[in-house]
């Protein structure tokens, strides 16, 4: 006769699992009564007569007769075999991954937008270095212009002193006028070289705002390269992801045809005891007659 699990092997059973042997999920429907437990003489999941294992136990989930090596897993604090608990916990990983997945793919599009965005900032920068050197020509430009037509007037104007000095150097009377003219007209010179100096300060100034901006430019565009290194590295990570979920979906398949066949055996088994009991009846009658 098949012995079956009592109230203080229950207890000793729950004390025994660890915490990752255990699952609590009250979605899952339990077979707690005893009219859905499947009877059998082999543990579903090795195969080994429980003449040879032990005591006969039942899976809660599956209701198929295992052995105590084989069901020493928990779910919803009672006892289940490895099958159903692999089955649910795989089905917990997918759900999970699938979270994963949802989460770096948001991430992978925030990644995209910022992407897009420094890059319209850098579009925006690059504009405004190309109006600065278009400024920068122009200035330089005018700066030459203003520079020979400076020298020209200044040539001409000391032509004409020289002129009107050697004019007035038989007038003594004037000759006191013509010194204070070029005074002022060298006053006038002083002033216009000083305005160029100033001029070519605010321009090497111009030129360093350039060199920082152009420093910046450069930063940004490296920045830019870091963020497509980041993308491409995302891509490769969901690459992997995919190819391990190929692998896992295959172990799904082996298990399922494992578990086909090995209802397969346990119903052939069943037909064999039948076939024994309508013999051995048979013989009883025989015998009795």
């Amino acid at each position: 006769m098949i012995n079956k699990t009592s109230s203080f092997d229950q207890q000793s059973f729950n004390y025994g699992v660890t915490q990752e042997n255990k699952i609590n999920d009250q979605r899952i429907k339990m077979k707690d009564d005893e009219s859905e437990w499947l009877q059998g003489n082999e543990c579903i999941v090795c195969d080994l007569n429980f003449s040879k294992c032990g005591k006969l136990h039942h899976c809660r989930v599956c209701g198929n007769p295992v052995c105590k090596i084989c069901s020493y897993k928990m779910i919803n604090d009672k006892r289940s075999c490895d099958l159903c608990f692999k089955r649910i916990q795989l089905v917990d990983q997918e759900k999970l991954k699938k979270q994963q997945i949802k989460t770096k793919k948001e991430a992978i599009q925030e990644l995209k937008n910022q992407i897009q965005k420094q890059q319209q900032q850098n579009d925006l920068m690059k504009n405004q270095l190309i109006d600065l050197q278009k400024q920068l020509e122009i200035q330089q430009r005018e700066h030459t212009q203003q520079e020979k037509s400076l020298e020209d007037q200044f040539e001409q104007k000391i032509n004409m002193i020289r002129q009107q000095i050697e004019n007035n150097k038989r007038q003594d009377q004037n000759i006191q006028a013509e010194r204070i003219q070029l005074e002022e007209i060298e006053r006038d010179i002083i002033d216009l070289r000083n305005n160029i100096e100033t001029k070519e300060f605010n321009i090497q100034n111009k030129k360093q705002t350039f060199k920082t901006q152009n420093k910046d430019l450069q930063k940004y565009q490296e920045d830019l390269l870091n963020l497509q290194l980041s993308l491409e590295q995302k891509k490769k990570e969901k690459l992997e992801q995919t190819e391990q979920e190929k692998i896992e979906q295959t172990e799904k398949e082996i298990k399922k045809k494992h578990e086909n066949r090995m209802k397969e055996q346990s119903e052939e088994y069943e037909k064999q005891i039948t076939e024994q009991t309508k013999q051995q009846k048979h013989k009883e009658n025989c015998i009795i007659y």
